[in-house]
């Protein structure tokens, strides 16, 4: 019997080609059972102008805060040496994921490349230095583009980068990299987000006469598709023709969804974010609802399948905006720029920790958008991973030593979540960096580097994280 390829394909109308399941009696080697049916994603979400780490680390239960040390020192806030804890209590700007704590890891200890304060931001998802010094310019790939290179193939997008109150290409803007000098910029405005991404997905309550001439043609793909895997069925054992008739199940769902114009499709077009049209600088007061429209395009977006990589920023390092909604009047710059003697350092942290938590607050909404949404047996949040990172850790101090970084969510069990674990910064000890993380997420995804980034700043390879 003639063995299938293991990614089998059938052909329909037009040439299109319709994807199967994967059937194990018709190909060349078996599939391990516990392997992940559903694809795959990834987030890498940026914060900027550094943290409150007093309210950002987990501790012990009952176990009291360290007075600050204002410039980070060695494991200021939770401990010394390497330690991995299960049982802790999230601070103030983590509270909003309590939730979510079981899918959470937080990553304590860590350094990144050198950066040049603010400017700094560029290489956060490279891990390589600027190779123009005072230019300040993504030096390499950043870790989603060599993610989406990897897994991004199949999808109308191979990556979406998505702002809030961002902009430019500049040095303190720009997150996401093709290549040494060749920014990739997110988008700001939800509108124009939603006209690029869903311009092609039908409206709800279409024109007829396009949207029946649009059924036809789908139902033409299926119907040819589905004569060829009766065929199939024919020469399949009977695990596979059990799997077979679920997918044709589904085909048949289609063709139904299809046939009423009015009913919702499997991926209809979302309504219009009802927020513009904007200028080209967004109001700060609409920020929250920003945040709120792209959070629900991004999602939508997974769960379209349309893309699976994505970067999610949220302002930039030369950011001055106020952040009105959370009471905090003065501009986020000059706040992280309080130095530890100034009278009003207290209240002004305390506006850092706020900015902190209302960015936990976006993530819990990304976080519960995709736990929503079913994908086959499970979620698309079940296969998904967010890296969470700050550019820096004081900004008083333009300090990217312990940068803050979590993970969340497992990308299909890759990684053991629910975990606190701290990295040693003992004398003597090779310091953990952010590129040693992201050497590990990029191994989720099939890439086999051994490092990621600069190798001199490839210092522990981290198995602790997969656990």
């Amino acid at each position: 019997m003639k063995l299938l390829p293991r990614r089998q394909f059938l052909r329909g109308a037009a040439g299109v080609t319709i994807a199967l399941p994967s059937l194990l009696s018709l190909e060349g080697r078996a599939k391990p059972a516990h392997a992940a049916q559903n694809p795959k994603r990834f987030i890498a979400m940026a914060t900027v102008l550094g943290t409150y780490p007093e309210r950002f680390w987990p501790r012990a239960p009952g176990s009291q805060a360290f007075a600050p040390d204002y410039r980070p020192q060695r494991n200021y806030a939770t401990g010394t040496g390497d330690g991995e804890s299960t049982v802790f209590e999230l601070q103030e700007i983590g509270k909003p994921l309590e939730a979510h704590k079981g899918d959470l890891i937080y990553i304590e200890g860590l350094n990144r490349v050198n950066s040049s304060g603010h400017g700094g931001y560029c290489n956060l998802l490279t891990g390589v230095s600027s190779p123009v010094p005072k230019e300040e310019i993504g030096g390499a790939m950043s870790l989603d583009q060599a993610i989406a290179k990897k897994i991004g193939g199949d999808t109308k997008f191979s990556s979406l980068q998505v702002g809030v109150q961002n902009s430019g290409t500049g040095k303190y803007a720009c997150l996401s990299w093709y290549a040494s000098g060749q920014p990739a910029p997110a988008e700001p405005n939800p509108i124009e987000l939603y006209k690029r991404v869903f311009a092609e997905v039908p409206d709800r309550g279409a024109d007829n006469s396009a949207l029946e001439a649009m059924i036809a043609r789908r139902k033409s793909v299926l119907d040819a598709a589905m004569a060829q895997a009766k065929t199939l069925q024919q020469k399949a054992s009977a695990a596979d023709k059990a799997k077979l008739e679920n997918y044709f199940d589904s085909v048949r769902q289609v063709e139904m969804r299809l046939t009423k114009i009015n009913a919702a499709l499997g991926c209809s077009k979302p309504a219009s974010p009802a927020l513009g049209p904007f200028p080209k600088n967004i109001p700060v007061e609409a920020t929250p609802d920003v945040a709120q429209a792209q959070v629900e395009l991004l999602t939508l977006a997974f769960a379209c399948d349309l893309t699976r990589v994505a970067t999610f920023q949220i302002g930039h390092e030369g950011s001055n905006m106020t952040h009105p909604w959370l009471q905090v009047p003065i501009r986020h710059h000059d706040l992280s720029h309080t130095k530890p003697d100034a009278a009003d350092y207290q209240k002004n942290y305390d506006h850092i920790a706020a900015i902190g938590n209302w960015h936990a607050k976006v993530l819990a909404v990304l976080i519960d958008r995709l736990k929503q949404m079913p994908e086959g047996e499970s979620t698309v949040w079940d296969n998904t991973l967010v890296l969470w990172m700050n550019g820096l850790t004081w900004g008083c101090f333009h300090s990217d030593d312990q940068i803050p970084v979590m993970l969340a969510g497992s990308a299909g069990g890759h990684f053991k979540t629910g975990r606190h674990l701290r990295f040693s910064r003992e004398k003597g000890m090779p310091i953990a960096t952010t590129n040693d993380v992201m050497a590990q997420v990029q191994k989720a995804y099939g890439i086999t580097d051994s490092g990621f980034g600069d190798p001199k700043f490839n210092q522990r390879p981290l198995p602790q994280l997969v656990g």
